[in-house]
């Protein structure tokens, strides 16, 4: 499905007011934004604190980011806030003065409620922007990333942390298995997630400077699928794909219950799931950060370094 997304000019003179409509580029959609709200709603009625571990421990640990910067934050947005995660950490940092929370879901924030995509913020706002575990939603990341760009200050710091890689990964196969064997065909079952090697040029498309890139791999473990697949739509991360499939039938479930089992169980007999967290770091353009040299400006070159090993090992022939 692709979306097309249109900006409206607006000319005012004097006799009157004359709109244009004009396109913008073209944004393929993979999720459907619609239902991931209305799943987030649906959570948020049945909101249980101990179902979200998972989204306090990874807001703790981007967080911790922190005290590797040496600089005064005094203000931050916090871009799909959730109930708050990234609050309570940053709670550890007296120096932020002022945050500022929104989210899609008007049930889970106290906040603003915007779409990552659309940031209702002036321009150099905040000095620091943070995403923590919102952006593997988002269906025009670097879109995303840009606005960030545009609301922090120069020099501004963006922190964000999202699922990627090969997440659930076990059962992404297990449903397909039971899938393909029980309605012969198949149809995305788990969302996907964004690859770790092409984060970095996401952030670099988002205007980010200084990127720095590193991911953690977590493992949790469920009594069975069923538990798996409950924790999910309890924390509102169940399949939001637009080409997700329809009927799966009670048969095919308890085969992927099966085959999980089988494949991905410790010997006490519960299975896992593995969670591969990216985390992120960027910076707003600023002149005075560090540039990187012209090509061709090199004084020295790696040939002449690796001749200079060669004749400086020792002669062991004696």
């Amino acid at each position: 499905m692709t979306m097309f997304r249109w900006l409206t000019a607006v000319t005012f003179n004097r006799s009157r007011i004359s709109i244009r409509i004009l396109p913008k580029r073209q944004i393929h959609e993979v999720f459907d934004r619609k239902l991931k709200r209305l799943q987030r709603e649906r959570a948020a009625r049945n909101f249980d604190e101990g179902c979200y571990f998972l989204h306090k421990e990874v807001a703790n640990r981007l967080c911790e980011r922190l005290n590797d910067i040496p600089r005064a934050l005094e203000t931050a947005l916090d871009v799909g806030c959730g109930y708050g995660h990234v609050r309570q950490a940053l709670s550890d940092f007296p120096g932020i003065k002022r945050i500022v929370e929104t989210d899609i879901s008007e049930s889970c924030t106290i906040g603003i409620v915007s779409v990552e995509e659309f940031l209702p913020f002036q321009q150099h706002s905040f000095d620091m922007a943070i995403s923590c575990l919102s952006m593997h939603w988002i269906n025009d990341l670097p879109g995303f990333l840009a606005q960030l760009n545009r609301v922090l200050k120069p020099d501004g710091l963006f922190l964000g942390a999202m699922f990627g890689g090969d997440s659930l990964h076990e059962l992404r196969v297990c449903l397909q298995l039971a899938e393909e064997q029980v309605h012969g065909g198949l149809s995305p079952r788990v969302s996907p997630f964004v690859q770790t090697s092409d984060v970095g040029s996401v952030l670099s498309r988002g205007g980010f400077k200084l990127t720095t890139i590193d991911t953690d791999r977590l493992t949790v473990k469920f009594e069975d699928m069923f538990q798996l697949l409950r924790f999910l739509q309890a924390t509102g991360e169940n399949n939001a794909n637009c080409l997700r499939g329809g009927y799966f039938g009670k048969e095919a479930f308890q085969l992927a219950s099966e085959l999980y089992r089988q494949q991905y169980s410790d010997d006490e007999g519960y299975i896992f799931a593995s969670i591969h967290v990216v985390y992120m770091i960027g910076w707003s353009p600023h002149p005075d950060q560090q540039q990187p040299k012209k090509r061709g400006s090199a004084q020295f070159s790696l040939k002449d370094l690796g001749n200079a090993v060669e004749t400086s090992k020792p002669d062991m022939s004696s």
